[in-house]
């Protein structure tokens, strides 16, 4: 009986470390740059789109629709939070979505990627924004 529920726990541990992991070939997590589609369920805005990039030590960087942005990771499986978060400061027009997004990132608590789509999800299991890969 005690050998069926390791067999099972290692089963179910290894099942979801490999849940986030991207199919063959697919993009990952690290080494892809990513293009925002979605934020809070709702389609970006064709103009200034948002990426994000993970570097493979886990430093991160991207566009937040004006202004550059970096900062750090913690990755743990499918478990993902942004540290030291820091960005430039240039005077836009337009920084609603900058604003949205970059104080999405301060609720991301894990990631999924399915069919070639990142997407970012809070504590509670809720979808903050959703990507694709760049071009």
């Amino acid at each position: 009986m005690q050998r069926k529920f390791v067999a099972l726990a290692a089963t179910m541990i290894l099942t979801a470390a490999c849940e986030s992991l991207p199919a063959a070939g697919g993009p990952g997590l690290s080494g892809t740059t990513w293009q925002l589609e979605t934020l809070g369920g709702q389609p970006v805005p064709a103009d200034n789109i948002p990426t994000l990039a993970i570097a493979e030590d886990g430093r991160v960087s991207g566009f937040a629709g004006c202004n550059r942005y970096m900062g750090g990771t913690t990755i743990a499986g499918d478990k993902l939070s942004f540290t030291q978060m820091a960005s430039t400061r240039m005077a836009c027009l337009n920084v609603t979505i900058e604003l949205d997004y970059l104080a999405s990132l301060e609720n991301v608590a894990a990631y999924r990627i399915e069919d070639g789509r990142l997407s970012l999800i809070d504590a509670v299991g809720h979808v903050l924004s959703t990507y694709r890969p760049g071009a």
